[in-house]
């Protein structure tokens, strides 16, 4: 038989090779061409190498992984991370093509084979072409591996349930016991999987030795996890050492660290009622909406009508997974929690096709009092509907091109060409900043002597924040730098810039305040002093005032501190208030027992010679504005007036004729004169006026 008749006899194979090729290609021209920020690194770098990744561990995509990256000789190792996601996402896309035509002909009866292979095709590009799906089929990630995994599951759950041969049901456990060694999320399923079985035929469920195989083909599976305290001690990134006898582990290589960590201890915290429920549901229709648009919706909901009425046990499969990932999804708070929408939406996929088709039924009944135009009416709604994919892909392709992001690669180059010290530490509050240096280090060889920090690393109170971090290490004498600026810690340290980076020089306080009080706001801060620069300031000039602040108890709110100057009619003229520590080192992360210098600046009126303000500070929650205390003064402020002159009594001085003389202390009418009058003069052995000399 020759190639074009075997083809003629498949039809439908052929037509799922070229929407997955067709995809593919699209994906490849997308394709993100190097290194990546964040878990996108990660992968890039674990996969090579053989490593581990952040738990759950995805032990079946690390292997794989390693074996493309060594077989395919393609770009860098990098570049064929990302490649594999397109492969992974080009698969997933051609295995839905079949499955959702199964789905059209167990559901709809009257259509034409080649308008049911129509609608096929559209729901499946239309998914393709989803912003989401889209954007993981460009780099390296674990999204469209676990997206191929839904779809094959499903897609051999329903050819068993047609065909009820063992031998599909025992591929299918087999399938989703893999599926559980690369994402855990696929556990949301098996509630959906194992009632379908239940409805459709529950032999398998009761007869003891079908069930056990079915176990023990779904369970095997997960002996991969033993990749992970196999591979942890070869793993040269989970090995930091600081110094000769003090080493950071970053995988427990115990029974319960292997626990904690295949079972996503860390994330636990994620899970819970961070937001009202309206609030969530509501962001998740916004996430659809964003992937197949209005029309779309509207066709997905047919979608559910329709298997409703002649299809309700395949609705019960797909509606109770549906709904079990989306309530999941609803209280799990993560940065990237749309991408875990993902295999709904190849729900809503498969709920869109039943929807088109049950258009195209109700185009073919009204098209029946005219014969002659009922295919021409069918086509044109099947070129209409068309539109869909073509316009999702019209409109996502800018927002998920990544074919010349080249960023991540540029940055962490440059970070590394940095003539650092040997052995240099480098911190960033953002593990997603790290990850990048890290493949450079470890993949590429450049600069593996330098350390890479950052919160969280290690569980516990120790590396919480980047200031936890940087206290971990600041008593080893290694130099230290932050990958970039982070304005408000000069509450906690000394730093200098050092070309993009920022070294870290030693503690913001060496000594104690010029004027020690004991000012205390509430139980948990005390203002314990303050510098002022200079004492009596002149009109229009900047007052530094720098208060210390003794944090008693932690406080659970991040404060804005102040300084204001008040008149007599207590009228604020002049104002500094910001957050102390910044962002990266708020109020509500400071420690008990800490000792943090807030530098304010606060310009004096320029109206204001002669006269004198009270200084108040403290500080208040924002935006609400409510006080932590009340107010403190610190004491008042005389401004000077440097348009007096006349005699003057001089301490202090040695006077040089015709020369520039250096002051200590001089007094006019018995008042202290401004130490911001302390400039050069000119004098007269009998008498000085106070007059600047210029440069000249």
């Amino acid at each position: 038989m020759t190639l074009w008749r075997r083809a003629k006899a498949r039809p439908d194979l052929i037509i799922a090779v070229l929407v997955g090729g067709a995809s593919f290609a699209v994906y490849v021209k997308t394709l993100a061409p190097t290194l990546l920020m964040a878990d996108a690194a990660e992968f890039q770098f674990a996969c090579y190498l053989l490593g581990i990744a952040h738990p759950t561990g995805y032990p079946l995509y690390l292997f794989l992984g390693w074996l493309w990256s060594h077989l395919v000789p393609l770009g860098d190792a990098a570049y064929r991370i990302n490649l594999l996601s397109a492969v992974f996402a080009a698969l997933t896309v051609g295995l839905l093509y079949p499955l959702i035509l199964d789905v059209l002909q167990r559901t709809v009866r009257s259509l034409e084979r080649h308008l049911l292979r129509a609608t096929a095709v559209i729901a499946t590009l239309s998914l393709a072409f989803t912003r989401t799906f889209w954007s993981q089929a460009v780099k390296a990630e674990v999204y469209a591996l676990n997206s191929l995994f839904v779809v094959a599951t499903l897609f051999l759950l329903l050819r068993w349930s047609a065909s009820k041969s063992s031998k599909t049901l025992y591929l299918a456990a087999l399938v989703y016991g893999l599926s559980l060694t690369h994402h855990r999320t696929m556990i949301l399923l098996l509630p959906a999987l194992v009632l379908f079985v239940w409805l459709t035929d529950r032999s398998p469920l009761v007869d003891f030795r079908a069930l056990t195989r079915l176990l023990f083909l779904a369970i095997v599976p997960l002996v991969l996890y033993l990749y992970i305290p196999w591979r942890a001690p070869a793993t040269p990134y989970l090995h930091i050492d600081l110094a000769p006898d003090r080493t950071l582990e970053l995988y427990d290589n115990t029974l319960r660290g292997f626990q904690n960590f295949v079972m996503g201890q860390m994330f636990r915290g994620e899970l819970g009622y961070q937001a009202s429920i309206a609030e969530r549901v509501t962001m998740a229709g916004g996430f659809l909406l964003k992937q197949f648009g209005m029309a779309g919706i509207l066709l997905g909901l047919l979608g559910v009508v329709r298997l409703g009425i002649g299809r309700w046990k395949v609705l019960v499969l797909l509606g109770l997974s549906y709904l079990c990932v989306v309530a999941f999804t609803l209280f799990y708070f993560i940065g990237d929690i749309q991408v875990l929408y993902t295999p709904s939406y190849i729900i809503f996929a498969l709920w869109i096709a039943v929807g088109v088709s049950w258009v195209l039924e109700a185009a073919g009944r009204l098209a029946k009092r005219w014969p002659r135009v009922r295919p021409a009416a069918s086509y044109g709604v099947v070129a209409l509907l068309a539109l869909m994919p073509l316009s999702l892909a019209r409109n996502n392709y800018h927002l998920v091109d990544k074919s010349q992001d080249y960023q991540a690669r540029e940055w962490a180059q440059g970070i590394l060409a940095q003539p650092l010290p040997e052995g240099a530490i480098l911190v960033s509050n953002d593990r997603n900043e790290i990850t990048p240096l890290i493949y450079l280090q470890y993949v590429e060889g450049v600069r593996p002597d330098v350390v890479t920090m950052f919160p969280l690393m290690l569980p516990g109170e120790e590396h919480s924040n980047v200031v936890r971090v940087i206290d971990s290490v600041i008593d080893l004498e290694r130099p230290i730098y932050l990958v970039k600026p982070m304005p408000g810690l000069e509450i906690k340290y000394q730093m200098q810039p050092f070309g993009p980076l920022v070294e870290v020089t030693g503690p913001a306080i060496t000594g104690g305040p010029e004027y020690p009080t004991d000012l205390a706001l509430n139980d948990s801060v005390v203002l314990i002093g303050y510098d002022l620069d200079p004492d009596s300031p002149s009109p229009g000039e900047e007052l530094h005032v720098s208060l210390y602040w003794q944090v008693k108890e932690g406080l659970t709110e991040d404060y804005q501190s102040y300084v204001h100057l008040v008149d007599e009619e207590g009228n604020v003229v002049a104002q500094s208030d910001h957050q102390p520590g910044g962002t990266y080192y708020a109020t509500s992360v400071w420690q008990p027992g800490e000792t943090l210098l807030d530098e304010h600046i606060v310009t004096v009126p320029a109206d204001s010679a002669g006269r004198s303000f009270q200084l108040l500070s403290g500080m208040y929650a924002h935006p609400s504005l409510e006080p932590l205390g009340a107010a403190q003064v610190l004491g008042d402020i005389k401004v000077a007036d440097q348009s007096m002159t006349g005699w003057v009594a001089l301490s202090g001085l040695r006077l040089e004729f015709g020369r520039t003389v250096a002051m200590g202390t001089f007094t006019k009418a018995g008042q202290p004169f401004s130490r911001a009058a302390a400039r050069p003069l000119r004098a007269t052995p009998s008498r000085a006026a106070v007059s600047p000399i210029g440069t000249d």
